[in-house]
């Protein structure tokens, strides 16, 4: 078995010798283990010490902002443009779905009532 921080490190590494420096790694660990679980400590020092940069996203990254939106549109389209229900439904208070609807600009958005 491997611990979390482990298989993070084993994750994050880039393997340059590929899966032969792998199983040459875990080979040596496994033997240098004193328990069931390998720690950090049995991995080899190259290991311990480099760990390569995380590659750039592929993809544009989506802002809380937007993310936010989109769960509000969900919320009251799921409700039928009730937007009390839509409010509970997100975990949030009605003053703070009104604020969110002002701010995002979906106050008169076609469905979205403002009653119940």
């Amino acid at each position: 078995r491997l611990s979390e921080e482990v298989m993070g490190r084993l994750m994050a590494y880039d393997w340059p010798g590929n899966v032969r420096e792998l199983e040459n790694c875990l080979q040596r660990a496994v033997v240098l283990s004193a328990g069931p679980e390998i720690q950090m400590q049995d991995l080899p020092s190259n290991l311990l010490y480099h760990v390569a940069p995380s590659p750039p996203p592929t993809r544009e990254l989506t802002t809380l902002q937007v993310l936010e939106r989109r769960a509000i549109v969900q919320a009251l389209e799921a409700t039928a443009g009730d937007r009390l229900r839509a409010a509970k439904l997100l975990g949030i208070g009605k003053t703070t779905i009104y604020r969110k609807l002002r701010q995002y600009g979906l106050e008169g958005e076609d469905g979205f009532s403002s009653a119940t």
